[in-house]
């Protein structure tokens, strides 16, 4: 009986302690995947870091020159996008109304229909249309500046785990390497020189092809005539490469 006791309560006792572990990494799952993020782009840009090092850099220096960069490189492709985007939605709004009254005139050709638009109501419908959309997006300005703090809050401390993170990442081996045995530290600095230098390389290399898939669909675009060409040519320049084996059909079929 006393036994039964005694394996009931470690039981009663490994089941609580499993909870407990859970109950924790459910709490902070925010912060565990603020600290992979952080740990994903210190792999990605620790070859920039360490080739800025054996320029004479210190590291600290080398690592906030590189996550800087990455990051004013960020903003000035958003930046750059931005008024595109405005203006070509100002022009497809602009537009609608012809496209689709062009549209219904090539079905009746096409298929002997006898649909009619008229479009002036065609374009005095749309209007109301947009100005409902407008107020119903107005009442959610509150939500989407909630959603742009906490985005904001997400990123500066993923940036700063990440900086943090580059520039002690010596020290933070040599750590982990100590719990380990010494016939085992060398493989394991093996290994994470092996993850680094590819994941690096991946990166660096998408990195590229980013740049000849947008320049070169943008390019396209443009001497076909496009209305709007720059805007696809970044989609593509950002999804295709990025997404593994269907990248390229989806920057072509989504917009």
């Amino acid at each position: 009986m006393k036994r039964f006791r005694d394996r009931t309560l470690v039981v009663a006792g490994v089941l609580l302690g499993v909870f407990g572990v859970l109950w924790l990494i459910w709490k902070l799952s925010n912060l565990i995947f603020m600290v992979f993020v952080a740990l994903f782009i210190t792999v990605a840009f620790e070859p920039g870091v360490h080739w800025l090092e054996k320029k004479g850099w210190k590291r600290g220096l080398a690592a906030f020159v590189v996550l800087f960069g990455a990051i004013l490189l960020l903003f000035g492709f958003v930046a750059a996008l931005t008024p595109v985007f405005v203006a070509q939605a100002e022009e497809l709004v602009a537009k609608l109304p012809t496209m689709i009254e062009s549209t219904v005139t090539w079905l009746n050709e096409q298929f002997g229909l006898d649909i009619e638009v008229d479009p002036e109501k065609l374009a005095s419908d749309l209007g109301a249309s947009w100005q409902q959309l407008g107020s119903g997006l107005a009442g959610g300005v509150i939500a989407f500046l909630n959603s742009l703090g906490n985005f904001f809050l997400f990123t500066t401390t993923t940036g700063l785990f990440a900086f943090f993170m580059l520039a002690e990442l010596p020290k933070m081996q040599r750590t982990v390497l100590s719990f380990m045995p010494k016939e085992s530290q060398m493989q394991a600095l093996h290994v994470w020189d092996v993850a680094v230098e590819k994941m690096g390389g991946y990166i660096y290399s998408r990195l590229v092809l980013a740049v000849i898939a947008g320049g070169g669909s943008w390019a396209a675009l443009q001497f076909l005539g496009g209305p709007f060409a720059p805007a696809p040519g970044a989609w593509v320049g950002v999804l295709s490469p990025f997404v593994p084996g269907v990248g390229t059909y989806l920057a072509v079929i989504l917009p």
